[in-house]
């Protein structure tokens, strides 16, 4: 038991602490004297008063780097205003919230189920529960929390996604439409009803939402899902002028709200060129069984050579996991904050158990993981060196193939934001192609290069490379990803649960034209010839 003079001294040091603005310093010595003696009034009141300053204090600090873009920061200053103030439910369900949006759907469950201990009846936070279980690969109780929800256009919509996941298109359909009757005016809503059907004349649809984006002004954000909606209607409806129009207007109006920072992606791929080009890797382990990643270009037929590999009855394919670009990036900024100069041997061992740890939360112990995060490409050395098992399949596809379906597409979260525009695409494409070739010169023996057309062209020689490299069982099987049994939430959810099929890296030609300056940009970058 503590004496009377450490609960002086821890009370002394907890004032000053305070003063500092060392606001977990001063909570945890608070918490600790009254952990001992429940009614020390002076650490009762001590307590009430540094919460009342500190809890508002955070939240702003907390809005300020989230308002730069430094989550990491945003994420510690929540998860201190939660600890002290688990009573207020806004502060939970905004800490969630960035759990989710940073790719960590564990740490959001176990935000909210704290939540819904103390309010069992909080929808926002139930809301969040299901999202991160779904997000987590345990889709079937997710189900159930959303079905349990009162039936509300986002309950609605976050079972229709999983029905989209299944490939019920029927369901699908059925949900989307409720939910577009008890929120009108959701452009999102509206948006998820567009890609759950194919729009023939006629379509009452279509004029609902030109009459609702009338209602918005130019330079409304909000609008560019809507703007997306009709896109998708009009392309459809084979008026490719229209469509064009409505598309270019959402990737202007995602870009405003979104901006792109080109020098900030280019900044630390040449840190992590400088960082590993003195390194030292582990060599790669002729034992197989490790965890598999499937890499390239977002819309480089990732989701397709995922559910191709989750054949073999010994793979769970998790998606897009963030767990090695949250792992990858922390390390990253210990060398841009100079706090270490070199990857050494205990670095190694600490990002490794950091990825295996994050990674096993998706997959039945046993089982090797499937990883299809596209943007791992940034961090294959990362890979590479803290897991020598690991095995990468990367995916190269035709240029002007990729870069429309860049285009054509609404990505979530920031990671993504160089879709908005087309020079913004040519641009990455070239950090990509320089990164790549600059990975493969650092750990070949880890790297599979897979064409996409060849995958097309050629499905049963490309599949058993990959088999082989992997040390997986090739089978029949995987000529048929449309058998598989994974889930898809990605853009490819359609796409993927049909068979293997050509004729897909042509879609952009129905809008030559107007992608004239893509094709030029793509053709000065070298990455595309001339024709």
């Amino acid at each position: 038991m503590a004496t009377l003079l450490s609960t002086e001294k821890a009370l002394k040091y907890a004032r000053s602490a305070e003063s500092q603005q060392d606001w977990e310093t001063a909570f945890d010595l608070y918490q600790g004297v009254l952990s001992q003696f429940p009614k020390n009034r002076r650490a009762q009141a001590g307590l009430k008063g540094l919460k009342s300053k500190a809890v508002k204090s955070l939240l702003q600090d907390a809005k300020d780097a989230q308002a730069k873009q430094i989550w990491s920061k945003s994420q510690a200053h929540l998860a201190l205003a939660f600890r002290m103030a688990p009573e207020v439910p806004e502060i939970g369900t905004a800490l969630a919230h960035l759990h989710l949006q940073n790719g960590a759907p564990s740490e959001a469950l176990e935000t909210v189920e704290t939540l819904l201990s103390n309010r069992p009846d909080l929808d926002e936070a139930q809301l969040i529960r299901g999202i991160a279980l779904r997000d987590l690969g345990r889709f079937q109780e997710a189900k159930r929390v959303f079905e349990d929800m009162p039936e509300t256009a986002d309950s609605l919509t976050n079972l229709a996604i999983l029905a989209r996941a299944t490939g019920d298109q029927d369901t699908e359909y059925d949900l989307t439409q409720k939910a577009v009757k008890l929120a009108p005016q959701s452009p999102t809503v509206h948006w998820n009803f567009a890609n759950a059907q194919t729009y023939e004349a006629g379509n009452l649809h279509v004029s609902q939402m030109l009459e609702l984006v009338d209602a918005y002004a130019p330079n409304d954000t909000n609008a560019a899902p809507l703007r997306m909606a009709l896109f998708k209607a009009f392309d459809d409806l084979g008026d490719s002028n229209v469509a064009f129009s409505h598309l270019k207007e959402a990737k202007r109006l995602a870009q405003s709200a979104t901006p792109y920072d080109f020098k900030k992606d280019a900044l630390r791929y040449a840190l992590g060129k400088n960082i590993f080009a003195n390194s030292q890797l582990p060599a790669p382990t002729d034992a197989l069984g490790g965890p598999i990643f499937v890499t390239g270009l977002p819309r480089s037929g990732t989701t397709l050579v995922e559910r191709i590999v989750s054949q073999d009855p010994r793979t769970t394919a998790c998606g897009e996991l963030s767990v090695v670009e949250r792992a990858a990036s922390g390390l990253l900024q210990r060398f841009i904050d100079r706090e270490i100069s070199a990857i050494t041997p205990q670095i190694l061992q600490d990002l490794r158990s950091e990825i295996l740890e994050g990674m096993e939360k998706h997959a039945p112990t046993g089982q090797i993981i499937i990883d299809k995060m596209p943007l791992n490409f940034r961090w294959i050395g990362y890979i590479c060196a803290a897991l020598p098992e690991a095995r990468i399949i990367h995916l190269n596809r035709d240029p002007m193939a990729v870069a429309w379906s860049l285009y054509r597409h609404l990505f979530a979260g920031l990671e993504n934001g160089f879709s908005n525009s087309m020079e913004d695409i040519a641009r990455f494409m070239v950090l990509h192609r320089e990164l790549m070739t600059f990975w493969k010169g650092v750990c070949p023996a880890q790297v599979l290069d897979i064409n996409y057309a060849d995958l097309i062209a050629n499905p049963k020689d490309t599949t058993q490379r990959m088999a082989e490299f992997t040390g997986l069982t090739w089978s029949e099987d995987w000529l048929h990803p449309e058998t598989a049994n994974s889930h898809a939430l990605t853009a490819s959810a359609a796409q993927v649960r049909k068979p293997i099929y050509q004729g897909s890296d042509e879609g952009w030609r129905r809008y030559e034209a107007q992608l004239a300056p893509l094709k030029q940009m793509l053709i000065s970058t070298g990455l595309l010839s001339p024709q």
